[in-house]
């Protein structure tokens, strides 16, 4: 009795460390269990984000929502660029310059019931600026930095710019880019336009083309200026066609073609006024003092000289003729008949017959 009274207090404390350790021992399987499944599930999300931003990338956004660049989805098809002799045109005939900074894609209802407002906004924003119908096909340079201020100025997205497009056109080029946006397509073989960076690129296919581009150049670096010309109106010209060129000159440029287009004495004036830190504003304002002081001398030195006469050393020599007056019947005398000679008058009398004339000689 007494052995199983002792055997059982010595028991109990054996039974309490096994239990110990049973309970850690189950404690740490619990916790491995728990981390384990943790880590069963990881692939499974991770496989469910991949699944995400490849979904996402297709429609121009990744897993977290961001969105990608246009391209980098080898499913989307690459967008080729114009290309041109000149190579200072190639950067404006890249599509990737007009660029907005929203670049999401999506265009659902909500875009859809805002776009009126949205356009109207944008309208502010152009200005006077008119729509681009693609009668001047060079326009397309300055419609498109319009179009891009516009959207970046009013946070217009990518998807939403695409359908706002055909509000900012005119005439035949608005009906065919509205009906290359439907659903139908165009009866006329071309792609029909998926994207704003698709949209973009067509517009620089079709107007910019390198000939056109060319000839523009070609009259920016043949400007001169008329005889009946101001600096600013040959300032303003020179402007025009730069931007017809597509902004592609610098200001070191637009200076130099400017005193080439100058009179002979107002480039010496021009060329040492000019200098590096010279603006194009500054050259301007000065050659137009220089021009307007010179016109207002050359007016006072005519106005002085009086009217010209004609020189004896250009054209051919004329005889001076001295206008007589009308013949009278006094001087056609009657003679009788038989005379050869008119009779001779008498002499008429002195004015004072008693004072003798004074010979001289004697």
């Amino acid at each position: 009795m007494l052995v199983e009274v002792t055997r059982a207090p010595s028991e109990s404390p054996r039974r309490a460390e096994s239990g110990g350790q049973a309970s850690e021992q189950g404690g740490t399987s619990w916790s491995h269990k728990r981390r384990h499944h943790s880590r069963r599930r990881r692939p499974s999300s991770s496989s469910s984000s991949s699944v995400e931003s490849s979904s996402g990338s297709t429609d121009g956004k990744d897993g977290r929502g961001a969105t990608t660049p246009h391209g980098n989805n080898p499913a989307v098809p690459s967008i080729p660029v114009l290309q041109c002799s000149d190579d200072r045109f190639s950067q404006v005939l890249d599509y990737k310059i007009y660029r907005l900074r929203n670049r999401r894609t999506g265009y659902g209802e909500a875009q859809a019931r805002n776009m009126g407002r949205t356009t109207k906004n944008m309208k502010h924003s152009f200005g006077g600026f008119p729509p681009f119908s693609g009668n001047d096909p060079l326009k397309v340079f300055s419609w498109l930095r319009k179009l891009v201020k516009a959207c970046n100025d009013n946070d217009v997205s990518e998807g939403m710019a695409l359908y706002a497009v055909p509000h900012f056109l005119s005439g035949d080029e608005e009906l065919r880019c509205t009906r290359e946006l439907s659903d139908s397509g165009t009866a006329l073989g071309v792609a029909r336009i998926t994207s704003y960076p698709v949209a973009v690129n067509c517009f620089l296919q079709t107007y910019a083309e390198p000939h056109t581009l060319a000839l523009a150049q070609d009259t920016f670096s043949r400007a001169i200026i008329e005889p009946d010309e101001t600096i600013e109106s040959i300032s303003a010209r020179l402007r025009g066609l730069s931007d017809r060129c597509g902004n592609i000159h610098t200001e070191g440029t637009m200076k130099q073609q400017l005193i080439q287009g100058l009179t002979a004495y107002i480039q010496t004036d021009a060329f040492v006024y000019n200098a590096p830190v010279c603006s194009f504003q500054q050259l301007e304002t000065y050659t137009s003092g220089k021009h307007k002081a010179a016109e207002e001398v050359m007016t006072l030195a005519r106005a002085v000289q009086g009217p010209s006469t004609p020189s004896s050393s250009r054209g051919p020599r004329r005889l001076s003729v001295t206008p007589r007056a009308r013949p009278t019947r006094a001087d056609f005398p009657v003679m009788a008949l038989g005379e050869t000679e008119p009779p001779v008058p008498p002499p008429l009398p002195a004015a004072n017959p008693g004072q003798a004339q004074p010979v001289w000689g004697r």
